[in-house]
């Protein structure tokens, strides 16, 4: 909440560069949106990641994805934006993510490890209120499932907010019993919430916009706004080009 409602200028303080990340340390930077997924795999290659025997330890990366504009290409290189594609950059992102994987399976760490790869929005074609649907990746490993079992697909209604979750339950012994996102049926009309920022023609977010979702989320008429806030402090960003 501090970090939330504190000014933008003090908010860069806090900023985490990914690449540091793997030597657990903060980075500064006055660049609200200044990614490092270039540097983060380079030293991924060079240096690799260490396993610690005495206590678990909790690590959050957040890469550029698949956000314009594109700069990388599928091989993880730096390129002109007219090199390279949405699919390419994507393959490329992927590609950091693979190296990672492997790894947590070479240090033997991976069978015990919770893994999940998801993108915080989706698809943001226009302003305003939704016209149709968002539905965001979620690669999910708990722990306990090793390298050699086979990839499953799961059409269960889940959500962002099934990762704390799933977490506490892997991790904190209170919390075992819980629901994770395995634990949850495909058939289920459970309920789930999406929030999304109201972006006006200026570019301006004014409103934080909560969703619910029942049953199919790739149905925009399964969508139900539930709730509507002012943003705190509303901030501005170039209006998103259609499909990006």
């Amino acid at each position: 909440i501090v970090f939330r409602d504190c000014p933008t200028a003090i908010k860069s303080l806090f900023w985490e560069n990914a690449s540091n990340a793997l030597k657990n340390e903060t980075a500064v930077s006055e660049d609200v949106y200044e990614h490092f997924d270039l540097e983060f795999y380079e030293e991924l290659k060079q240096v690799g990641l260490r396993a610690q025997s005495d206590k678990n330890c909790f690590r959050y990366y957040h890469f550029f994805g698949a956000h314009p504009p594109y700069s990388i290409n599928s091989d993880v290189k730096a390129v002109s934006e007219e090199e390279t594609s949405l699919i390419e950059q994507c393959v490329g992102e992927f590609k950091i993510v693979f190296e990672f994987l492997k790894q947590l399976q070479e240090l033997n760490i991976y069978k015990d490890s919770l893994i999940i790869v998801t993108a915080d929005h989706g698809v943001v074609s226009h302003q305003g209120h939704l016209e149709e649907p968002r539905t965001p990746i979620m690669f999910v490993k708990e722990r306990g499932v090793d390298s050699d079992e086979p990839f499953k697909v799961s059409h269960a209604p889940v959500s962002h907010e099934d990762i704390w979750n799933t977490i506490r339950a892997e991790f904190i012994d209170e919390y075992k019993d819980i629901e994770k996102f395995s634990d949850i049926d495909e058939k289920s009309d459970r309920k789930r919430y999406f929030h999304a920022t109201h972006v006006d023609e200026t570019g301006v977010e004014k409103f934080l916009l909560t969703y619910e979702i029942v049953n199919d989320a790739n149905d925009i008429n399964n969508w139900t706004i539930v709730e509507e806030n002012d943003m705190l402090h509303p901030s501005y960003h170039d209006p998103y080009p259609d499909g990006e």
